[in-house]
């Protein structure tokens, strides 16, 4: 028998609302934006989380509301990725001090691209939950269906 001092921890769930979800998105998909481009060389921590939050800050504010359908946090970086090769193939080397500068337009240019392939990510998450959604109520339906045709034919047998 194996003692231990300790008790193990219980797994507790955390729930998280559908808001700080899109957060979260969002600040991990600017981190690794940053992490791809070596921008947070040489910051401290708050110039980090100062950076990061200003775009997620005015990245929310004209993203169309999809709190249903935030994607899994594993699809950030792949994200990430995209927003990168789209902004270097307009800015090439540039796109460091682009993601530093605290000018409007600058910092405009940054966020409709991060924006727009979130949107789209976004939406294609909806598409692939309403796909599994409908074939639950399809295999529902089958079911159900079975299940009364077996009723009515024991029913005949009796």
């Amino acid at each position: 028998m194996k003692f231990h001092l300790f008790p193990r921890a219980q797994k507790k769930e955390v729930k998280v609302n559908a808001e700080t979800r899109d957060i979260l998105f969002l600040a991990t998909t600017v981190y690794h934006i940053f992490q791809r481009t070596h921008a947070l060389k040489g910051l401290s921590e708050a110039e980090k989380v100062f950076h990061i939050s200003r775009i997620v800050k005015k990245t929310r504010k004209g993203l169309a509301v999809f709190y249903e359908q935030v994607p899994d946090i594993s699809k950030a970086k792949v994200l990430a990725k995209v927003v990168v090769q789209d902004l270097k193939e307009k800015y090439g080397d540039k796109l460091k001090c682009m993601l530093l500068e605290q000018n409007v337009d600058v910092e405009a240019i940054v966020v409709f691209h991060l924006r727009r392939r979130t949107e789209k990510l976004f939406k294609q998450t909806k598409k692939s939950s309403n796909w599994a959604l409908s074939f639950t109520e399809i295999y529902c339906l089958i079911s159900f269906v079975i299940f009364v045709s077996a009723a009515l034919i024991f029913s005949f047998v009796l």
